[in-house]
């Protein structure tokens, strides 16, 4: 166990939880967890390696085999989920102070992020016990139904953008079904998921049931998404990641679900309310510093529209106020996560002017003013861009946005499809009609007309193409953490 001196956003563990216990990793290794405004360490934490999965995922398998866990009445389960919500709520301003220091956000956009997490954790508590099977009079004197079985040990590896909230998403759906879970927590922002585990225990959530190894992707991650007894794997992250998890699985037929990336369009038709596209696009853009799965990162605007939008982002970025959430009055967007996604963001920068886009504004780290070591970047749009540019087709995971012609409804269509990715689309039209052909023709898995982030956690949140497999959210996310199994029986 590892105790740190305490302060607003020093969290009390930083080491493994394994089996009910928190321990120093096997490994003998920590990583330093940097705060990005800063660039000073937040704390040292544990880098779990192989042998501390191996004991966990050794752990939660006992847990499922033996313990009651999974053959505990659903109601009861939901109990425990419940309290853990509750003690979310209690320690509130601990997890978003943590969540806001370790990614870099406006505190008030991290106490949201704490409310949903406990909201989340209060409907699958809710949903526990309303998982019901189907029943079929086979012929006379013969009986079929169905079992919806929990799956076993569940691997959840969730990214770094929004720790809690997709831990949560993982980790509450997982429980309610009756699963034992692992969950790494992505190396550059650890805390609240560690935070998550010991309020957990707290709650009384039996040994075992939810294990937390912190450790680096390459080592902790491939360890767990290659273990033999893992059945299911819970990943959220990038395209390129979900590739792995998917060989990975395939070797040994696991189960997965996964959440990838995207590059969401906004088709902003002529008719729309250029006040409410302008608010709704910038949040789009620059919300948690662009980095968001479902950021609207390509603004297509038709043509008669085209430079008065232009226009208005280009005021809306350059009316950001960029600096430390924590500490800077009248801040509205922070860091980037590392020096690492700094540089990868200034990549396509860099080679979007190389490729002939328009730089509008932006387009350049910040350093002056800024402390050494932290990873701020401007605000930045493109015009003349083409969609075979890297900068169209590719997840930029940074405040990055291009802003592209069309000339009608079937072109605007073209031009949204023309990605591999599918998660998320916004159409701004106050045309019925054209809102309803739209949303059908476009290949995303939600929709938003005339908002944006417009999701609710009652409805299935998940993307076609290489977005990802399966849904997050809703009570469709319980699928994915059971199996169906058919009786018959001849009375």
């Amino acid at each position: 166990m590892t105790t740190l001196a305490a302060s607003a956003t020093a969290p009390t563990y930083t080491g493994v939880l394994i089996n009910g216990d928190w321990a120093e990793p096997r490994s003998g290794r920590t990583f330093d967890d940097l705060e990005p405004a800063t660039g000073e360490r937040l704390a040292a934490v544990a880098a779990g390696g192989t042998e501390d999965i191996d004991l966990a995922v050794g752990a939660a398998l006992r847990a499922f085999r033996a313990l009651p866990w999974a053959r505990t009445n659903p109601t009861e389960r939901g109990r425990v989920l419940y309290r853990v919500a509750q003690l979310v709520r209690e320690r509130a301003e601990e997890f978003a102070r943590l969540e806001a220091a370790d990614v870099g956000k406006l505190l008030p956009d991290a106490r949201s992020e704490v409310e949903l997490s406990a909201a989340l954790l209060e409907y699958y508590a809710g949903a526990a016990n309303k998982v019901l099977g189907e029943t079929y009079q086979a012929g006379p004197g013969k009986l079929a139904y169905t079992l919806k079985d929990p799956l076993g040990v569940v691997a959840a590896i969730v990214p770094w953008n929004y720790p809690l909230p997709l831990a949560v998403l993982k980790v509450a759906p997982a429980l309610a079904m009756g699963n034992t879970v692992v969950l790494k927590p992505a190396e550059e922002a650890p805390l609240t998921a560690l935070l998550l585990g010991q309020v957990a225990l707290e709650a009384g959530l039996p040994p075992g049931v939810l294990n937390v190894v912190p450790g680096l992707g390459e080592e902790a991650g491939q360890a767990l998404i290659d273990h033999r007894d893992v059945a299911m794997i819970a990943f959220t992250g990038s395209t390129e990641v979900g590739h792995k998890v998917m060989h990975a699985a395939a070797e040994r037929i696991a189960k997965v679900e996964l959440e990838l990336g995207g590059k969401s369009p906004h088709l902003v038709f002529p008719d729309a309310n250029l006040d409410d596209v302008t608010r709704h696009v910038a949040t789009g853009l620059f919300k948690n510093a662009g980095q968001d799965c479902c950021a609207g990162s390509r603004v297509l605007v038709h043509r008669d529209a085209f430079d008065e939008v232009t226009s208005r982002l280009k005021a809306a970025a350059e009316a950001v106020k960029v600096g430390d959430p924590l500490r800077d009055e009248g801040v509205t967007m922070g860091p980037l996560i590392s020096q690492r996604q700094r540089s990868r963001v200034h990549s396509y920068t860099t080679g979007a002017l190389a490729s002939g886009a328009c730089l509008v504004t932006g387009g350049k780290e910040l350093a002056e003013g800024f402390p050494e070591g932290s990873t701020f970047y401007a605000p930045t749009l493109f015009t003349d861009v083409r969609p075979e540019m890297k900068i169209y087709q590719e997840e930029v995971f940074g405040p990055v946005g291009v802003v592209v012609a069309f000339r009608n409804e079937e072109e605007a269509v073209q031009l949204a499809n023309q990605v591999p990715y599918g998660l998320a689309a916004a159409v701004w039209t106050n045309d019925l009609s054209t809102a309803h052909r739209v949303a059908a023709d476009i290949e995303a898995g939600m929709v938003w007309v005339n908002e944006y982030y417009a999701h609710v956690m009652e409805m299935p949140f998940g993307g076609f193409k290489q977005s990802g497999i399966g849904k997050d959210y809703s009570l469709h996310a319980l699928d994915a953490y059971c199996q169906v199994k058919e009786v018959t029986i001849r009375l």
